[in-house]
């Protein structure tokens, strides 16, 4: 298990990597363990029939919504295709 003081910097070592390493990393640690409310720029793959990936995609939809200075949502794409989100 991660310590609190390990998984709250966690995401220093997030940005440090590349769009498609962030996904791999997520990928295999689980987005939930890698996901920060307070740091969430990265680049996420998530598939909607994975509930963790759903949370966090639910998560990252809330926020993009609460507060216009966050750009979550840039790329989206479902089912292959790049998709216009208003937020």
């Amino acid at each position: 298990m991660w310590s609190p003081r390990t998984r709250a910097n966690f995401w220093q070592v997030m940005y440090t990597l590349k769009t498609v390493e962030q996904s791999n990393v997520a990928t295999r640690l689980g987005y939930k363990s890698v996901f920060n409310a307070k740091h969430p720029s990265m680049h996420y793959r998530l598939e909607t029939a994975n509930p963790e990936h759903l949370a966090v995609m639910e998560q990252l939809c809330a926020m993009a919504g609460v507060n216009e200075h966050l750009k979550n949502l840039h790329n989206v794409c479902i089912d292959g295709k790049l998709v216009q989100v208003g937020v």
